[in-house]
């Protein structure tokens, strides 16, 4: 992942952000294992088009009725 940042944004992410995103992210890891979220796509570090920011982690699925459903995850 710290490849793809860096690479992505052109920077490389500091060590405290770096060690941040691997615990937070082991949890978000954790909780979707916990939680049986299934058929998930798990997308990490989106950034936002137009805003120069980013979210962290998004989840994106189809629910029971065949509609979209996404969960923004602030780490």
């Amino acid at each position: 992942m710290s490849e793809y940042y860096k690479a992505r944004l052109g920077k490389d992410p500091g060590i405290l952000e770096f060690v941040s995103r691997q615990n937070s992210l082991s949890r978000v890891l954790d909780l979707l294992e916990l939680g049986k979220v299934l058929d998930t796509f798990v997308v990490l570090e989106y950034e936002v088009p137009y805003n120069q920011s980013c979210l962290d982690c998004l989840l994106l699925r189809k629910g029971k009725d065949d509609i979209s459903n996404v969960v923004l995850i602030e780490l």
